[in-house]
């Protein structure tokens, strides 16, 4: 014989399934388990982590592991800018950490097909650290000069070159 609790957490139990099927019924949703990008030729470029306004996918070499957006015809850094001493993007390329806490994945720009990412082993500037321009890929005019510091700079070095896959670009 089953106890009043039991059967007041069965009827419970059996509202929630019943109603999750009433909302499916009525509405033709379905729940998805994952989405994945692809590429043009049905190349499989990842799965999808999530969303801010591009599906990020995560690629990893030489052990460090980094997100990046998934537009129609190329990919995009998530997270960052190059900074540069220099007013014209030329030089040695710094990022800003504390500008895009994101641990554990490395903070990522992406300037003429290669991926940036922080260099722990290069000396750190002197600090704070005079920005007179910056690269963000996805601007209209890449390299402005504008200036401003920050008290956290680490040197940028390339991780390596962004993936090679053929657009246009899908997620299903």
């Amino acid at each position: 014989m089953w106890s009043r609790v039991k059967q007041a957490l069965f009827f419970a139990m059996l509202v929630c399934v019943l109603g999750t099927l009433s909302v499916q019924a009525q509405t033709g949703f379905q729940p998805v388990q994952s989405l994945t990008a692809y590429d043009s030729t049905g190349k499989r470029i990842g799965n999808v982590l999530g969303f801010e306004a591009l599906p990020n996918v995560a690629f990893s070499k030489d052990n460090t592991t980094v997100v990046l957006g998934v537009g129609k015809e190329r990919f995009f850094s998530t997270w960052t800018f190059l900074a540069f001493a220099s007013t014209d993007c030329t030089g040695t390329a710094f990022i800003a950490p504390s500008q895009y806490p994101v641990p554990p994945l490395t903070l990522n720009a992406i300037r003429n097909g290669s991926v940036y990412v922080p260099d722990a082993s290069a000396p750190p500037p002197s600090l704070p650290f005079t920005v007179r321009s910056y690269y963000d890929e996805n601007a209209e005019n890449p390299c402005t000069a504008y200036e401003w510091e920050i008290t956290d700079a680490v040197q940028a070095k390339i991780l390596g070159d962004v993936p090679s896959f053929t657009p246009p670009f899908s997620v299903r």
